[in-house]
């Protein structure tokens, strides 16, 4: 389905063919029983979920949310939606299917758990003591090296099937049996997936009793001296590394808490960038999780040091104490890290590079080309087709209509620096800039010039008389060699002003040119900034008004069109807003009262925006929302969310 669909029209329902796993230290798994796919998720994230029991949108469920004050990050939000409906715990119906009766049980052996873990701490013991006392020290012929393999395709097939016993006793359900044929060690496997529904204890059995038949046929071959038991050794020490399942599960016992879904294998298109990627790779443990991570690998790596040096012949007691070992051991060290450092730090060049890169080659090329004199007296049917999709106001009318204004448009042709528009002498007379780019001022009365917005390709100048004649009028000036299609005013007027109205016309024109032009709205994509100028009123504020007050409850988005304003924390003004700023997100999205005072020192015009249709807007659109959250948890010094409440389900 298309994420941009699912995030915003389709109406979701939790499944009610869903089962809620064992909490292990407040995290748990949710198992949609017909595929048989897990969701793992902590208490919040369930609440969310659970507020889907009523079928509604993802924007409904999100705005209620930010009332209640129980919102999550927004990208843990997003890919736990996105997850959830790929594991089949959201489904797009609202009508489901009566939960068919569970499977009854196949009568089969049981395998305790206390046993298998039991068996599975003197197997790692034993394969340890093997290795720091009698590890192989003879290289196999082919014939042991053929019985050393059969050994490890029997003993990891006997593993599986002892763990689906331990995953049976605990009321589990193995998946998926088959022998994989195609694999270095042919065996039966089975699909442990059902293990995370268990207890804590249950959890660690399955997950260490796959390799444990292998670790203890490769301690017990060693003991009696078999030289079969080469190749057991080297299959235990390439599966029980440090990041196994097997290892993986022991952490869980030292108090680490398991990861969610929503903190790996991003499946929410917000959530790709290299940098979201790279910090889930690098999650930083702490306490005894660290340690743990630490002293396996350091007895892992030691376990294949003394492996390799007892198959080399060598002896290990007498190396490590030779200054040139720990010469050497300190040379692989210093250059496995530099390396990894050097590796991943060009990685991240590279990524940030090309996208970076390429974004400014783009942007340097556009410019460029703003300065090539044009040679054509007329555009190309493409060039006018780009001309007019970049026009928020001309690429709202249909087809037909586009079609009849592409027959009445005029050519023209300006230099650079060249006055396109005077306040008050009467152009005759709207243009639309296909190729260079231009700058709107206003003059006061005091001489002063300030400039209002930035043109661009697509952007309308012109129509200021015919779509909003009560405020003064800019100049427009060329930054660049212009080239820009024209349309008289009675052809604006008929074929524009009367299909959308005067109002929703000056929308596009002249609040979407602004709009667009400000760093707020450069990553969305321009349908969200045309929405946005249509939901915006315009506000005239007079020299001392005071805008926001302090303990107010929020109700309005600003952005400050032109003008200045302070913004006092008590007596002390502590920011000064121009044109371009805006404010007001923080308190919307957070559903708080207003903290700052916020007055204006000069004739103010700002755009605004009341919440619920601010809110709307927000929860409809994924990429303005994670824009906005970005912006407020910088200006608030911390994440906006998930916000402090207590979790509510309804």
């Amino acid at each position: 389905m298309d994420e941009n669909f699912l995030l915003t029209l389709e109406s979701l329902s939790l499944n009610r063919e869903i089962s809620r796993g064992v909490s292990a230290r407040g995290v748990f798994a949710i198992k949609n029983r017909d595929p048989g796919a897990y969701l793992v998720v902590n208490d919040a994230q369930l609440a969310t979920l659970e507020a889907f029991r009523q079928p509604q949108t993802v924007p409904q469920m999100l705005g209620r949310a930010i009332h209640r004050r129980t919102c999550l990050e927004l990208s843990e939000f997003y890919e736990l939606i996105v997850k959830a409906h790929h594991a089949g715990v959201l489904v797009s119906d609202s009508t489901l299917r009566t939960p068919p009766p569970p499977p009854a049980l196949r009568k089969a052996m049981r395998f305790p758990t206390p046993l298998a873990i039991a068996w599975a701490s003197l197997a790692i013991a034993g394969f340890v003591a093997m290795i720091a006392l009698r590890p192989p020290a003879v290289l196999p012929t082919w014939l042991d090296a053929l019985t050393g393999w059969l050994v490890v395709c029997a003993t990891l097939s006997l593993g599986h099937y002892f763990a689906a016993l331990v995953l049976r006793t605990v009321g589990g359900e193995p998946l998926r049996a088959r022998f994989i044929w195609a694999s270095a060690c042919p065996r039966f496997q089975v699909d442990l997936s059902d293990a995370c529904m268990r207890p804590l204890l249950a959890r660690v059995a399955t997950a260490l009793m796959p390799v444990t038949p292998l670790l203890t046929s490769a301690a017990a071959g060693a003991a009696f001296g078999q030289v079969w038991a080469f190749v057991p050794t080297v299959a235990a020490l390439v599966l029980f590394h440090p990041w196994s399942a097997a290892v993986d599960a022991l952490r869980l016992l030292l108090g680490r808490t398991p990861r969610l879904d929503t903190e790996q294998h991003f499946l929410f298109s917000g959530n790709r960038w290299p940098r979201r990627r790279l910090r889930a790779f690098l999650r930083v443990e702490k306490g005894w999780s660290m340690a743990w991570y630490i002293g396996v690998g350091l007895a892992w790596i030691w376990m294949v040091v003394r492996f390799i040096y007892s198959a080399a012949g060598v002896t290990f007691s007498e190396t490590w104490v030779q200054p040139l070992f720990w010469q050497g051991v300190a040379a692989i060290v210093i250059g496995s890290v530099g390396l990894t450092g050097f590796l991943i730090f060009t990685s991240i060049a590279a990524v940030a590079v090309r996208r970076r890169g390429a974004r400014i080659i783009a942007q340097t090329r556009r410019r460029a080309r703003r300065w090539r004199s044009p040679a054509a007296s007329v555009l190309t049917e493409d060039e006018l087709i780009t001309t007019l999709g970049l026009s928020p106001l001309f690429r709202t009318l249909d087809r037909m209509a586009q079609v009849e204004l592409a027959e009445k448009f005029g050519f023209a042709t300006h230099k650079a620096w060249t006055s396109l528009v005077a306040a008050g002498r009467p152009v005759g007379h709207v243009s639309i800039i296909a190729k260079g780019s231009a700058r709107a001022t206003r003059r006061f009365s005091d001489g002063r010039k300030v400039r209002v917005q930035n043109l661009s390709e697509g952007d309308v100048f012109g129509a200021q008389e015919l779509l909003d004649p009560d405020t003064p009028g800019f100049d427009v000036e060329s930054r660049t060699p212009l080239v820009a299609l024209t349309l008289s005013y009675k052809d604006f007027e008929d074929s524009v002003v009367r299909r959308l109205g005067r109002d929703r016309a000056n929308r596009l024109a002249h609040h979407c040119t602004f709009l667009r032009s400000l760093r707020l709205c450069s990553s969305w994509q321009l349908t969200s900034v045309a929405r946005l100028a249509e939901l915006a009123d315009v506000r005239k504020v007079e020299p001392g008004s005071q805008v926001v007050r302090a303990g107010d409850e929020p109700w309005t988005f600003f952005v400050l069109w032109e003008g200045e304003m302070d913004v006092k924390k008590g007596p002390h003004v502590i920011a000064r807003m121009g044109s371009g700023d805006f404010f007001g997100e923080t308190d919307l999205l957070q559903n708080s009262a207003a903290s700052l005072d916020v007055i204006a020192t000069r004739p103010t015009r700002l755009l605004c925006v009341q919440r619920t249709d601010f809110l709307r807007f927000v929860t409809h659109n994924h990429r303005v929302a994670l824009s906005l959250e970005q912006i407020a948890s910088r200006r608030l010094g911390r994440p906006i969310f998930p916000l402090q409440a207590s979790f509510e389900t309804h």
